[in-house]
């Protein structure tokens, strides 16, 4: 076991970004799996996003593993902090629903680098791999029961998205997914339901085993389409 740092992850944020004040990124990873120093390619692996699944250098191993969507992976590092710093805020539904919601997503992308097809589709459609994470999130919301979270649970989550996530684009993108159901979304949240479970935590509610449910969700998200409520309540 060993550590490798991500330092090419680092520059592009820098570079991106301009100066980040002590933003540093660092992962796990087998030296076994390592590509060789100077190589040019990635030090890790679709095996290290398994290991790495519900951490922070979650998603800085997936900007190493698509480079051409890189600076939109690092902001996904800044927008899960965000998140995970304000769960402990939460009541117990609306946190279960968090933290649900950022494993689902983790899952839904290693389900995806798991399965070559599934990756070469996702990386052939409109905005890459990255576009098609965005895409799967109405699915990943039903999944996960947004349509049950409260007045006051949802406010939360949506005062923690932070503005740089409503862009045009990703807008664009929700809204497509709206007319999508991504069963690689749906697996994943059944896992981390069961996952949880297993270790006797709360879980979130399956909105696409409630039909009443499902369309409440559908009918709310219809209402914000192409809005920022919409984009907002994407999660992390």
């Amino acid at each position: 076991m060993g550590w490798a740092v991500s330092l090419s992850s680092f520059a592009r944020m820098k570079e991106s970004r301009g100066h980040v004040p002590g933003l540093f990124f660092c992962a796990w990873t087998d030296p076994s799996q390592a590509a060789p120093r100077n190589s040019g390619v990635s030090h890790f692996t679709p095996a290290s996003l398994r290991r790495a699944a519900g951490h922070d250098m979650f998603y800085s191993i997936v900007s190493e593993l698509d480079p051409t969507n890189a600076v939109a992976w690092l902001e996904m590092v800044s927008v899960q902090a965000d998140f995970g710093a304000g769960e402990a805020a939460y009541d117990q539904p609306t946190r279960t629903y968090s933290e649900s919601m950022r494993l689902t997503l983790h899952y839904s992308l290693i389900l995806t680098f798991e399965s070559p097809a599934l990756l070469r589709e996702a990386r052939q459609s409109s905005g890459g791999l990255y576009g098609y994470f965005v895409r799967l999130h109405p699915t990943a919301f039903k999944a996960n029961g947004a349509c049950t979270m409260n007045p006051r649970g949802m406010a939360e989550v949506m005062f923690n998205t932070r503005s740089s996530m409503m862009s045009v684009q990703n807008i664009g993108w929700i809204a497509q997914g709206l007319a999508q159901r991504y069963n690689i979304a749906v697996r994943a949240a059944t896992y981390v339901r069961n996952q949880r479970a297993s270790r006797n935590l709360p879980v979130t509610v399956d909105g696409y085993r409630d039909p009443r449910r499902v369309a409440s969700l559908e009918r709310l998200m219809s209402r914000h389409r192409g809005g920022r409520a919409t984009h907002n309540a994407m999660g992390h």
